[in-house]
């Protein structure tokens, strides 16, 4: 894909956007092994997926926001915490992009939108897991500040790849 005729929307994720982006996790679950999709994930229907989407509309502490190309969603970023008072304040940062729009500067969009809305968030910690050869990704999180706190080794399953060490990575704000 050309980068330089490519216009770009990001915006919040409504739940209109549902199925939608339900189609956008298979394909991305197609695509590359790089983003973890658990089953669950996969299994959930428009109804369900709008009623998360909803509640992440309505947090202050979560977000999910949506790369368009025309309309077609082709990326998203999320940022999820937990109700607990106890870790209500760490956001779990997830990111990711359809392939054939990689290094068309998606991600690097995507990000900027994600940290603006941090800043902004009652968050104090944010984090991700990565996998260790994923050398773009990782390089992307620490242009904005992520560091390495963690090599898990066998931190994830792949069925081609066996056991792959993954990279714990956060960056505290406020």
């Amino acid at each position: 894909m050309a980068s330089e005729q490519l216009e770009i929307t990001i915006r919040e994720a409504v739940p209109d956007d549902a199925a939608a982006l339900l189609k956008v996790f298979e394909q991305l679950n197609q695509e590359t092994n790089f983003v973890v999709l658990t089953p669950s994930e996969l299994k959930l229907t428009p109804e369900t997926e709008a009623m998360e989407l909803a509640d992440l509309y309505d947090s202050d502490n979560n977000a999910l926001f949506v790369a368009l190309a025309g309309s077609q969603i082709i990326g998203l970023v999320r940022m999820t915490a937990d109700l607990d008072v106890h870790t209500g304040h760490i956001g779990d940062l997830g990111i990711a992009v359809l392939k054939d729009y990689w290094h068309c500067g998606i991600g690097t969009a995507l990000m900027e939108t994600i940290m603006d809305w941090a800043e902004h968030s009652p968050l104090a910690r944010l984090e991700l897991t990565v996998q260790r050869r994923n050398n773009r990704a990782i390089a992307l999180y620490e242009r904005f500040g992520f560091e390495t706190e963690a090599l898990m080794e066998r931190g994830y399953y792949d069925e081609t790849d066996g056991y792959l060490p993954i990279l714990l990575m956060s960056k505290l704000i406020h």
